[in-house]
């Protein structure tokens, strides 16, 4: 157990996911401004914990059979606070990837949440199940892909690489500059790709991909 006090029903959710809080034994507080600075806190040493694992090499993924749209709409749906979640945009036949499913969460988090803090909003979000022929825009054959559009200004071009550094900031509210970091080393670690690129109708667009990985003995 990490802290033995949480947030709202919603935020505790939405912390439970990024692995701040237990998602059973914490119990939720009725004043969520007390839990703010505490789990900003947390954040950020939980944070620097997984900067360091990546850093070292040490990244280790509990691989399983994953639905990347199911894994997208449940963080749609914690991030709302009860409103309607965001609509989901799914394209080709769904399968299954293998993966993390607890980090691909952490992934999704990360970039919908900077879209809707620093990017002035959800613009769209996809799901792509490419087949076997099927390539990401030169990211990488098969697979799925996840598509994060924003409502910003973007990223300019010579910023773009910048973005996966170590404690790099942007704009007010701004963490600790190690989420895209991380972000980067799941996606590496999966076999993935990330690039960020321009969004339909302005803003930025996250574009990850992540390979099928299927296990060799349930291959034929």
């Amino acid at each position: 157990q990490v802290i033995s006090i949480g947030a709202g029903e919603e935020e505790h959710e939405r912390l439970a996911l990024l692995g701040l809080v237990d998602p059973v034994q914490a119990p939720a507080l009725e004043e969520k401004h007390w839990w703010e600075p505490i789990g900003a806190a947390l954040q950020s040493l939980s944070a620097a914990g997984y900067a360091v694992i990546i850093d070292a090499g040490r990244l280790t993924l509990r691989r399983g059979p994953v639905k990347l749209d199911e894994v997208v709409r449940g963080v749609l749906r914690s991030v709302s606070a009860g409103d309607e979640p965001f609509a989901l945009t799914t394209r080709g036949e769904p399968h299954l990837v293998w993966g993390d499913a607890d980090r691909m969460i952490q992934v999704a988090t990360n970039l919908v949440e900077n879209a809707m803090r620093h990017g002035h909003g959800l613009r769209q979000v996809v799901v792509e199940h490419l087949g076997e022929d099927g390539t990401a825009g030169g990211l990488g054959p098969g697979g799925a892909v996840l598509e994060v559009h924003d409502q910003g200004p973007g990223i300019p071009e010579e910023m773009r690489q910048r973005v996966f550094s170590r404690f790099w900031r942007s704009g007010p509210g701004a963490g600790s500059g190690l989420g895209m970091y991380i972000v980067r080393g799941i996606v590496e670690e999966h076999g993935g790709r990330i690039e960020i690129g321009d969004a339909d109708g302005g803003g930025a667009l996250i574009r990850v991909w992540v390979p099928v990985n299927e296990p060799e003995a349930l291959t034929d």
